[in-house]
């Protein structure tokens, strides 16, 4: 029984002791876009533009998280249309030792497949830059109990 109670109390004190369980605030930083690459604080940020969910979505504003969903939404709609041709090759292979199938429609499918992924890539971005842009004004804004002037800037 009171190797019970030791262990018992030498856990207690360990996850007591132990920083993980601590939360901790930070200040946000501006988020600005060069190239390919997404900067946060200046320091590129690992995994593109998903690596930004987490500063974006601290502020808890509607509109960013409504620009970011559909960022997502269309990033995962590009890449379901992606494999259209290759969903196509699958299911027309079979049925070409039956008959024989006309190359034209494969080409179709597959530069209808890249114009989409193209329209696709190209609103998922204008999404995610508008996001970036109300969160850079909403950061750099100073509040309405604030006194003062301020800068607004645009990234």
């Amino acid at each position: 029984m009171a190797i019970k109670i030791t262990l018992l109390s030498f856990f207690t004190l360990i996850v007591s002791l132990s920083t993980a369980q601590q939360t901790k605030t930070m200040d946000l930083k501006g988020i600005y876009h060069q190239g390919l690459h997404y900067y946060y604080d200046l320091k590129k940020v690992d995994g593109g533009a998903y690596g930004l969910q987490i500063p974006l979505q601290s502020l808890n504003d509607p509109e960013i998280n409504r620009r970011y969903k559909s960022f997502k939404t269309l990033r995962t709609i590009e890449t379901v249309v992606a494999f259209v041709p290759i969903a196509y090759l699958i299911t027309v292979i079979p049925e070409s030792r039956r008959q024989k199938v006309s190359s034209t429609t494969f080409w179709t499918v597959y530069g209808a497949s890249i114009l989409a992924v193209i329209g696709l890539e190209i609103s998922a971005k204008h999404h995610l830059k508008k996001g970036i842009d109300r969160y850079n004004e909403l950061i750099i804004s100073p509040g309405s109990a604030s006194l003062g002037a301020s800068i607004t800037y645009k990234f």
